[in-house]
């Protein structure tokens, strides 16, 4: 037995045993057996049962083995291998390899412990065996056994134990991949090598899509040659700068586009040999020379790859014309349909790329997307990458669940209904940003914004009303709600009703017509007639509180109702609300009727009428609880951006500049000009009147500088509000 010391600093070679990838490591082991001229390399692991590996074998069949001689030499020192001297392989003439002398030390980073176990053939013609031993906690030392005379067949094995690697790790088809584009050209060349890695054959044509190779010219070099293999799935893109033989020398990134495409290009020329001796290709970007080579190669690349998109493009749509899920049919016609075909192509193919198995979806599911894909670039372009991106990754029972639904609605009512609740739930958070929100409730103005936004969105005070009248004069309200009762034929109802309809006004009884802000509608089906309820809100802008003034105007409404004998018989009945954020003490105080709920401050059965109070809180939060369900079940949650660009989307024309435009509108220059129609005086905010609340002596009512407000009387003719 002979212990051999390497003659080289330990860290040294402690940097050599680590950093290594697995399929990098386990290829210095194949390219020692393939140097000794091995026809077949077997790799195979063994589990420890607990997830890791227990043991790592590569054993090969050279028919000379490893000769004992040389395996004193070789792991006596680092670097100065027989392959320096040897133009190629000893029995078969193949091209050598490895020849710095470093390839053993790299296989430490697959374990701590490495046995080489060889059978060699003797210079008496015989057969003899030896071990070797080394340990990665004394990396500079080896321990060769004395050769012992065998039958067995010439070859080594070399075992790897006290691995920490995990059996995951190795146990994955991406490894054999990686060893398949590591010798893709070495496996082209001598195709009567075999290697296999856990029983599984390494087979570059397998993996291989395509494959080309040209002449490249680099100065006065005219013995390069580039060639690029396109792998059929995934690959780590690479340019390998490799000798004259193909062996890989250096692997740099390729640095190019080319997109839907995994491929490595091999670099080869004598030259780049003798620069790999000088240490100078680690320098590509550095070292002129190299870097001739590599921008060389790099301009080829980008060509190549620039046809072969265009050739992949027409491959593809015409695999989705012979499936019968293109969504065009025939030639285009105009110029027009050309482009817009040329548009979806483009788009089609780009969602193809990156869509997760994409191609392995089924027709059915493929034709739909398609025709979704269609539609949504005609009616909405800026939403396609949403509407693919959803409707592609959606598990396959929801892609089922989905084609149910559209044979029995259609595609079109499903998102008009989804549609609807998303912008309701964004529209009640713009209402409480309307009404809440403490810049936008300064300046909001009842009858020009607020009552606007309203009137068309009454579904939040119950889907069972419809809207009626909105912001007529109350004698128009009444002759619409006698019209609606339906045709009469005694000439006595018909002079009644032409009373009702175009009559004197309903007046108070302080001589002013009434003028209500909204009324909605509901009919009641009866056995032999019918009854309607209506609902008459009084709306108020966010600062103005509910106060006695406002429920006596309220009071008035109703009793101008009351007091009219066109409804004495009529089968009908009336509920007031007002409606603002607040309600004052006095106001809450009346609205608490003993056995009534919270909140009425009248009720009567002939006629019938009642008043309410009602907050926003109140409606918005009855409003959510409704609509509570489907938010749910849609995963939707309205935001303040959301709810801001619905209101501008919707209602940009009522909305005040605070919430026009956008976050920052608060801080424009100039004025913003509001009527508060509850006191009969139009104010003018001046910029900074939020800041001036902090000084209660210098506010009015509503909150703005005194020495910025100026007042006028309303030009129009009183009117209760």
């Amino acid at each position: 037995m002979k212990i051999l010391d390497v003659k080289v600093e330990k860290d040294h070679l402690e940097k050599l045993a680590v950093g290594r990838k697995l399929s990098a490591a386990l290829s210095e082991l194949i390219w020692n057996a393939l140097d000794a001229d091995a026809r077949d390399v077997r790799v195979d692991y063994i589990s420890n049962g607990l997830g890791g590996i227990s043991e790592i074998t590569v054993v090969d069949d050279a028919p000379l083995g490893m000769p004992y001689e040389r395996a004193l030499v070789a792991f006596g020192k680092l670097g100065g291998s027989w392959k320096k001297s040897a133009l190629t392989t000893p029995t078969e003439g193949r091209a050598l390899h490895g020849k710095e002398g470093i390839g053993r030390f790299r296989a430490f980073a697959l374990g701590d412990h490495i046995e080489w176990r060889s059978v060699y053939a003797t210079a008496e013609g015989k057969r003899a065996a030896y071990v070797v031993t080394g340990k990665r906690s004394q990396v500079q030392r080896f321990t060769v056994d004395d050769p012992k005379p065998t039958t067995a067949s010439a070859g080594t094995v070399v075992t790897v134990a006290n691995t920490s690697l995990k059996y995951d790790s190795f146990h994955r088809d991406e490894i054999l991949q990686e060893l398949s584009e590591h010798f893709a050209l070495y496996l082209k060349r001598y195709a009567h090598v075999r290697i296999t890695y856990g029983a599984k054959r390494v087979d570059p044509n397998a993996f291989i899509e395509r494959e080309e190779d040209w002449p490249l010219a680099v100065g006065d070099d005219d013995d390069a040659t580039l060639t690029v293999i396109e792998w059929k799935s995934n690959a780590s893109r690479a340019l390998v700068l490799c000798d004259q033989d193909g062996f890989g020398l250096v692997e740099l990134p390729p640095l190019i586009q080319a997109p839907g495409f995994n491929f490595t290009a091999y670099l080869r020329s004598p030259r780049l040999t003798a620069l790999h001796a000088d240490r100078r290709l680690e320098l590509s970007e550095l070292d002129p020379a190299v870097k001739a080579y590599v921008e060389a190669a790099k301009e080829k690349l980008r060509g190549y790859f620039k046809k072969r998109a265009l050739e992949k493009k027409q491959d593809e749509i015409s695999a989705w014309k012979a499936q019968d899920v293109y969504p065009f049919a025939g030639e285009p016609k105009t110029p027009l349909d050309a482009a817009e075909r040329q548009v979806f192509d483009i788009v089609a193919l780009n969602v193809a790329r990156h869509v997760p198995d994409f191609e392995k979806t089924d027709l059915k599911s493929k034709k739909f997307a398609f025709r979704l894909l269609r539609q949504a670039l005609e009616d909405s372009p800026e939403a396609v990458q949403t509407i693919m991106t959803d409707v592609l990754e959606l598990p396959k029972e929801k892609q089922e669940d989905l084609a149910a639904l559209l044979k029995k609605t259609t595609l079109t009512a499903i998102i008009t209904a989804s549609k609807v609740i998303a912008d309701r739930l964004d529209f009640l958070r713009g209402l409480e940003m309307l009404v809440f929100d403490k810049l936008a409730k300064r300046t909001v103005l009842e009858r020009k914004e607020l009552h606007r936004v309203i009137a068309q969105n009454t579904w939040i005070f119950g889907e069972e009303f419809h809207l009626a009248a909105d912001d007529q004069p109350l004698e128009e309200v009444l002759a619409k709600h006698r019209l609606l009762l339906g045709p009469v034929s005694d000439e006595k109802e018909h002079a009644d009703e032409k009373d009702s309809a175009g009559g004197g006004p309903v007046v108070m009884d302080d001589g002013r017509r009434g003028i209500v802000d909204l009324m909605l509608s509901k009919r009641i089906p009866l056995p032999k007639n019918e009854e309607r309820e209506h609902l008459v809100v009084e709306l108020k802008r966010p600062l103005k509180k509910i106060d006695i003034d406002v429920t006596t105007q309220v009071e008035k409404y109703a009793m101008a109702v009351a007091r009219d004998e066109r409804f004495a018989n009529v089968r009908t009945s009336w509920t007031f609300w007002a409606l603002s954020n607040e309600v004052t003490e006095d106001v809450r105080i009346k609205a608490r009727q003993g056995q009534r709920p919270d909140g009425i401050l009248l009720q009567t059965d002939s006629p019938r009428i009642t008043i309410w109070v009602r907050t926003w809180a109140q409606v918005i939060d009855a409003a959510k609880a409704r609509l509570e369900f489907f938010r749910s079940e849609l995963e939707y949650t309205a935001d303040r951006e959301s709810a801001r660009e619905h209101l501008n989307k919707v209602y940009a024309k009522y909305l005040p500049d605070v919430l026009r435009d956008g976050p920052d509108a608060s801080t424009t220059d100039g004025v913003v000009e509001s009527v508060d129609t509850d006191s009969g005086v139009e104010s003018v905010d001046a910029p900074g009147a939020a800041s001036a609340a902090s000084d209660p002596t210098q506010l009015t009512l509503d909150g703005a500088p005194a020495k910025k407000r100026r007042a006028r009387k309303k030009s129009t003719s009183a009117s209760s509000e």
